[in-house]
This record gives structure tokens, sequence and C-alpha cells, in this order.
């Protein structure tokens, strides 16, 4: 909810007074509108009325999604607005938001703020945009909440000193486009006043009303937001958004706007789904007063208005649910699978964090209502539909077709998996809260956790007598809590030096003009004393600054006769400081740099290494692949990649490859700048791989047919001087990101140096050729497990003599026998090995071994089976035990392991200990 105020001259534009609209308040929500019809009284907008358009008119018309869109873009392109091409609804080039919600995200901040040109001006579009702070109310209002919509919208970005259309006009297209273009009568549009406020900026707007459904937006953004105050622009920008959905729901005048919007797959679905056809009339008149629904804005609870919703078509509560829960699921289903697969073709991968986690809650949240509909049909085929329904309109779809199966298919078996395991955790947690109410903060932290959906929470709830009472709109909480959560960069330490740096010159960056100069005159123009540390500034330097994952440059300034080492460089905006520690440099003095060059020619080979790789892991593993980190270091660097799965070795080997088929093919390796807006019409948001740029210029690095990134580190000049690219290893590192830890150039040559001396070791140790080392050590290793075997076998006979004598004589208490033995310098398998043939021989007895070594003490309570089931707890009386001893330990109700360091006791002592323990357990047979 915005807190901005608008006053009412903000809402008096000329086309309103010329075209005879009368201003008038609704007496509903108490909000003023603008209209020509002098009968109407309300704002027109459900719930302050009822859906009239359902009700037929002559002038709808039949429209297909691409028919709408098409109409629209066309409209405004004859009137002088430049076409765009959709944004990914991943939001890439953004620093604060995971996905993109409106189309006005696409230019904001930097042409917002007037930094960048927009790619044309005024220019119109239609965005696929995703908002999940309605996700919960997805079905349940026909189509007025949706996850995914499409915003088709046109902006116009006026400057002081430029002015394209500003409220008037924008206000007459729209009216133009409503009266002319679809023919909607005059009297029937509403313009209703309203507020808006979003991505740091806010102003006033008009919600555009035709017979209780809002189709569009006009907002008038003239402020930005900071601290919480609304500060006037010098840009004044026009930002519409027309929902195509909503749209195709007026013109089409459906139950829906499912049915207008997905035409035939909504048959599809529900066959697939089983749900019967609902009833025609019962569907269209329940959506005539779905508006209702709505109020769910207000915080009204939906069995109440389904209640309220009952009365007036006369049915009772129970009728309507029956009727219409079924077709809500239906609803949802279609919704949460087209969301999933537009985030899936433009590049998310579900996991625990970032954008993956919100994509992980909408595919969940879609396998619940699967689940709820007791339909077989598995979840991968839905998405199938979806993406071939919208593969002609979108033919990125096409090409991602089976991976997006694949990930579908995947993320389901591990939901599944995780049920599982969290219905087990839910009965231990729900014990602490037997005959209590569970909290809502509990269980938002069972999801973010574990994943387990608040419907589960419910059914185990009441096999464990706990009362959880979560609210309708739980999916909504977890969503915000996350929706825009994106890191934000760590301030600078400079930053409190600003005022102090204010005025000094530019540096002249001589890494850019040429990477492989080391040496360099230059003039000291700025000194800093930073926590305890001497910065200088430089006119010009060739010492690269820290960034981009790129370590800084070291090296030496020399002062006549003094090298004063440089230990580390930073860039704060549009200065380079230089790190001189304890020494101090006087402002114009004359100083000679020296970079080291070894260290800056390894950081160039693998940043140049972490392009190249990037474009193979691409190339083999989807083009889904995105950069989630890198760091690049003199002997080796790693790169980590947003993947679904781990990298197998043969994909491995595959990268590694086509790695050094780039390479070897010597490609240059161009830098160039480039404008903001040029750059990402041209490459796309791939550039940002390395994360959001600022500046209204970028620094492009191509290696031509293979990468384009926006870049600012140093790098070769070709891809022939990187070297030979050795991946060392992949590790998964967290979910949904995989790691490539690699070598480049002389660090590669230098490790595969090392193997090639391991492997000359081994071979003249086996006295083999070194071609015949592998099927001589694989039959050793055969060998020894022989060996081990040959082991086991005899140690279980021991086993089975000792123990036999051990339970002819066992430590008694009361009715517990108890066998004890001391062993000396074995492993912990050896003990647990032991005491199971202990337990297996009698199924009553409890085995206490202890394993006595250099530096400490294990010991190990093995239960039998019949102990167990009479009431022994292990873990119970090893934790007592352990804390007598001073011991860390572990385990469960038949095993537990533990460890206590210093001197040995004696054995007498230890079963002291252990009965006392079984005794303070409350264990007695």
């Amino acid at each position: 909810m915005s807190s901005f105020i608008a006053s009412k001259k903000d809402y008096e534009v000329n086309f309103f007074k010329e075209g005879g609209f009368e201003r008038k308040t609704c007496p509903v929500c108490k909000v003023p509108f603008w209209t020509t019809n002098p009968d109407q009284k309300t704002c027109g907008e459900a719930p302050c009325s009822t859906y009239k358009f359902l009700e037929g008119r002559s002038w709808q018309k039949r429209f297909l999604t691409y028919e709408m869109r098409e109409v629209f873009l066309r409209f405004f392109e004859k009137r002088g607005h430049g076409r765009v091409k959709r944004y990914p609804v991943v939001a890439r080039w953004r620093d604060d938001l995971f996905l993109t919600d409106a189309s006005i995200v696409d230019f904001q901040p930097f042409i917002t703020e007037g930094l960048v040109p927009p790619p044309a001006n005024p220019l119109c579009i239609s965005q696929p945009s995703i908002r999940l702070k309605d996700i919960d109310k997805v079905g349940l209002t026909h189509g007025r909440h949706l996850t995914i919509f499409e915003m088709m919208a046109h902006h116009a970005f006026n400057r002081p000193d430029k002015k394209i259309y500003w409220k008037n006009r924008t206000v007459e297209l729209h009216h133009e486009f409503m009266e002319k273009e679809l023919k909607v009568p005059c009297e029937l549009i509403t313009y209703k006043e309203s507020v808006w406020e979003g991505g740091g900026n806010a102003g006033p707007c008009f919600e555009c009303i035709v017979e209780g459904l809002e189709t569009a937006t006009l907002v008038f953004m003239e402020y930005k937001v900071l601290n919480g105050k609304y500060i006037k622009i010098p840009m004044k920008i026009v930002d519409t958004g027309y929902g195509l959905e909503r749209f195709l729901w007026l013109m089409n005048a459906t139950p829906s706007s499912f049915q207008a919007t997905y035409t035939w797959l909504v048959d599809k679905f529900r066959q697939l789904l089983g749900i019967e056809k609902p009833d025609d009339k019962l569907l269209l008149e329940t959506a005539k007063i779905s508006g209702e629904m709505g109020k769910i804005e207000l915080g009204e609870g939906i069995r109440k208005l389904r209640s309220h919703m009952a009365r007036k078509l006369g049915v009772s509560i129970s009728y309507l649910e029956e009727a219409i829960a079924p077709v809500e699921n239906l609803y949802t289903l279609l919704d949460h699978t087209r969301c999933l697969s537009f985030m899936l073709v433009d590049g998310l991968i579900p996991s625990n964090v970032g954008e993956g986690y919100l994509g992980r809650l909408v595919l969940r949240r879609a396998i619940r209502v699967l689940l709820r509909t007791r339909s077989d049909v598995p979840l991968s085929e839905l998405i199938d539909l979806q993406v071939k329904y919208w593969q002609r309109e979108f033919p990125e779809f096409k090409e991602e077709h089976q991976k997006i199966l694949e990930i579908i298919e995947l993320e389901v078996s591990r939901f599944m998996k995780s049920l599982d395991k969290g219905k087990r955790l839910i009965k231990k947690l729900f014990k602490k809260y037997s005959g209590n109410v569970f909290p809502l903060s509990e269980a938002i932290i069972l999801y973010s956790s574990h994943g387990i959906p608040p419907e589960v929470m419910k059914e185990e709830a009441e096999r464990e007598r706990v009362k959880v009472d979560l609210p309708d709109n739980f999916y909504e909480i977890v969503a915000s809590s996350h929706y825009s959560e994106k890191p934000k960069l760590e301030r600078s330490i400079f930053e409190p030096y600003e005022k102090q740096l204010k005025g000094t010159p530019q540096t002249e960056l001589l890494y850019y003009e040429d990477p492989y100069i080391d040496e360099f005159k230059a003039k000291v123009i700025k000194k800093l004393r930073v926590n305890g540390e001497n910065w200088v500034v430089l006119d010009k330097t060739a010492f690269y600054p820290e960034g981009g994952g790129q370590p800084s440059d070291k090296g030496y300034l020399k002062i006549k006769n003094q090298r004063i080492p440089v230990l580390r460089v930073q860039v704060y905006r549009e200065y380079v400081l230089h790190n001189i520690g304890e020494t101090w440099l006087p402002i114009g003095a004359i100083v000679h740099g020296k970079v080291d060059f070894k260290k800056r020619r390894r950081h160039m080979a693998h940043h140049t290494a972490t392009h190249i790789l990037i474009g193979a892991a691409k190339r083999v593993l989807g083009s889904h692949i995105w950069q989630a980190g890198a760091q690049k270091g003199e002997e080796t660097s790693r790169l980590d990649i947003s993947h679904y799965k781990r990298v197998s070795e043969k994909d491995r080997k595959k990268i590694e490859k086509l790695a050094n088929k780039i390479v070897m093919e010597n490609r240059p390796v161009k830098s160039y700048f480039m404008e903001r807006s040029t750059a990402e019409q041209r490459f796309g948001f791939r550039i940002y791989q390395g994360g959001v740029v600022p500046g209204k210029k970028l620094r492009i690095i191509e290696i031509p047919g293979w990468d384009v990134q926006a870049c600012a580190g140093t790098h070769c000049r070709t891809t022939g001087e990187v070297g030979p690219i050795i991946l060392l290893k992949t590790e998964n590192i967290q979910d949904g990101v995989e790691r490539i830890i690699f070598s480049a150039g002389e660090p590669a040559i230098n490790y595969m140096q090392s193997l090639e001396t391991v492997l000359h070791e081994i071979s003249s140790k086996l006295k083999v050729p070194k071609g015949q080392v592998l099927p001589v050590v694989l039959k050793q290793i055969g060998y020894l497990k022989e060996l081990s075997k040959e082991k086991e076998k005899t140690e279980l006979e021991l086993f089975k003599c000792k123990a036999a004598n051990l339970l002819e004589k066992p430590l008694k208490h009361r009715s517990l026998e108890i066998v004890v033995d001391t062993v000396t310098g074995k492993d912990i398998k050896y003990l647990i090995n032991y005491a199971a043939v202990i337990t297996k021989m009698n199924l009553e007895t409890l085995a206490f071994l202890v394993n006595v070594k250099q530096k400490e003490t294990e010991f190990i309570l093995l239960a039998g089976e019949k102990l167990v089931s009479k009431g022994f707890n292990c873990l119970k009386v090893g934790s007592l035990l352990s804390k007598s001893l001073s011991a860390t330990g572990g385990g469960k109700i038949d095993l537990y392991q533990g460890a206590f360091k210093g001197k040995a006791l004696g054995i007498d002592k230890l079963k002291e200990k252990l009965i006392k323990s079984i005794e303070n357990s409350g264990f007695s047979l």
C-alpha cells in the first residue's frame, strides 16, 4: 500500500473537460472517478459493482492472445511508438528484484533516472510479468488475480529538454484504443483516481474500468521514493499497463479469463485431471459476482465471501463449494504451469535461494493443488501442454522444451522425497506443542527450510492433536518475505570520505588502454588515511583494482630510490585508490609504478578462461546456464553456475574439451565500450553474467561467436594466450548451483606435470609401463578386497567365540544383562560389527564396548531388538553416560557412540558410571 497522496489537481486532464466527463465519488469505496455516464453511481469496479460485461454486449468480439497483443502493439506503432521485444521474467539486470513484475521494471533504474536513453521513445511492449503477492487468490477470483500475466504497455520518457507526451495524451491514447479500436462505448469507460508506487518511483494514476473490470492502469511517475520521502524527479514518465488477459476476458465474455487466455487448453486440462464439466449457467452466474472475492484483498475470509456468494445465487455454500472448488483447482493449475514454463524458459533454476526459491514455491504449490484433484496425471504432462501451447507465440519454448520437462520431473521427485522426511520431522516438532497452537513463524520456517506445505502441516496436526491455524494467504506471506531480498552490495570503506574525494580528477585507467602495460609514471593527486592505512589516488594507473571476482594487482611505487609496496587496489566511483600501508606520499609526488606482471598475467588468463568456460558450459549443459559467482586466482579459479543437477564426469570432460578447442582456435578477445541500452538490445541480458554493472556505458568483452559479457576485468588479447584449461573438479555448493574449479595457462601445465610425476612414480614402483598402470592397480585393488573379505570372515568367527564366552558371564543389573569388553586401537566399524554379533546371539542383551586409543577412548552401546521393545533407549542412557564422562556423542534408540579425551578410565569405573546412567534414565525390566 502506497503512502503517497495526490491532489485533486493531479487528476484534472483537459481530455476529461473537453470530452464531457464528470468527476464523481463512489459511495462504496469513497474513491473519485471520471465518467460520461450521468446515471453511473459507483466507480464501476468490482466489488463496488458486478461484472456486467459478462452479460454479453454487441461490441464484444472474439480474440486470441496473439491477436489481442498484435492489435495493441500495431495501434501504438501507428501512433509513433517503437516496438520493443519482451524482457526475461527473471530480472537479471536488477540488483533489487528477482522477477519482472511490470513492464516498467525493464527500464528501471538507469532509463527512469535519465542516465541511459530508452530503446525507443515513446515505446510499446508486451511484457510477461510475474507477481506472487496474490498467489493464494489465484483461481478464487476467476482470473482477477494471477501469478503470471502479460502487461501490454506504452511508455514515454519526458526529459526537461525533450517532452514526448504526458497525462492528456496518455488518457487520449487509451480512450482511442478502447473506443475506436475495440469499439467499447464511451459511457462504459470509467477512470478511477488512484496512486501507484514501485521500484523506487511513485505518482498519481488512473485505473481504467469497463463494466466492473479494471483493464488498464495509467501511471504518471514524477517522484522518487528515498527514505520514505517523495522527491520530484526531472524525468516525467508515462508508465501504463494494459492487462492482456483482462482484455481477452472483456472481449470474449467468458466465465473467467482462463477460457479466454487458454481456449482449448482448459478442456484438455479438465479431462486429464478428471474434473467433471461444470454447470455452464452456474459458472457464468458465479463469474458475474466473482468480483465479490476481490474483498479478499481487504482481509475478508474465503468462507465468509463464499457464503455471501451462495446466498446471492440462491444455493447452499456446500453445493457452491462442491461445484466450484474443482474448477478453481483447474484455474490454479493453468496459471501455475504457465508461470513455471516462463520461469524455466528464461533460465530460472528451482532452488532454496534467490529467484530459484520463488520458482520452487510456485512449483510445490502446483504439486499440492494437483494432489488435491486426486488425479494421477504427472505435473510434467501439464507443463508439456503449456510449452506446446505457447511455442507459436514464443519460439524459445520449443528450443527449451525437453530441458523444462527434465527440471520439472526432477523437482517433483525431490519434493515427494522431502514430504516423507518432512512428515517425520513434523511429528517430532509437534510433540512440543501437543494441545497448543503451532505458531505461524514456526510454520514459515518449516516451509522455507524443509519445503513442508501448510496442507501437510494441517493433516499431521490433526493426528498429533496440535492446533495449526494458518492464514488463507500463507504462500503470499512466504513469497513476500523473500520477494525482493536480493543482497545489497557492501558499503565501501571510502564512502565516509566522499566529500574529501569530491573534486579530485578522475583516474586515467591505463589497464584498459593496454592490459599488458606493467610500468608507468604518475602523479599523486589525493591521499587518505582509512582504518589506519594510507591510500593514494594517482592521476593515472596500470594497477587493476579488485572487482568482478578478479583480485587487485600488486607491485610497487618507486620514488627516488625508495620502493613502496602496493598492497591492494580498490575502486570507488571514478577513483582508483592504492593501499601503501604505513608509507606516506606527498600530493604532487611523481612516482614510477611497477605491476607484478606474473600475477597479472595469470589473473588475465583465468579471467578469459572463465568467459570461455561459461560459453562451453552453456553449449554442453543447456542455455539455462548462468554464472552464479566466480573468483579468479593465480593457481586455480572457480566458476559457479546455475544447474539443476550434478555435472557428470562425462559432461565435465565435454566442457573441458570444448573450452580447449576455443583456446586452440586462437579467437580474438575484443574489448570496447557501448551504450547500455544498445548493448542490451544487441546482445540481450546474458551480458550480465557477472552481475549488474552500473553506468551509462558498459565495457563489453566479446569472444566472437562464443561469449559476450559486460565485464570490467583484464583479459588476454586472444583465446590462444590463455593456454590449456584443466577442469580440476566439480562440486555442488548449494541447491541449484554447481562449482567448477579449474586451472589455466602455466598453472594448468604445472598441474598436468605433477600428475605425470605421480604416474611415473607408480609405474616405477609397480615396474610396469605407464600405459599398463591402470589394469595392474585395478588388479591389486581386487586382491585387497578379497583379503578384506577374508579378514571380515575371520573377525566374525572371532566375535562369535568372544561373544559366546562373554554371554556366559555378563554384568548383571537387576534383570538386565550387559556384555562388557575392551579393545585397543580399533576403528568404529570393528566395534559396531562386534556388538552386532553379541546382540544377535541374545536379543535382550546390551553390548557395552570400549576402544582405548592413544589420545582418546571411544565407547558404544548397542541394544538387542527385544531389549529396545521393552523400552531401553541407548540415546538416553548414552547421553547421561557422556555427561558423566565429559564426553561427546550421539546416536538413536538402539545405538549410541561416544568418545572422551584424556587418561583412560579403568573398566570397573566405566561399569559403575554405566549402571548409574541406566538407573537415572528411568529404565527397569
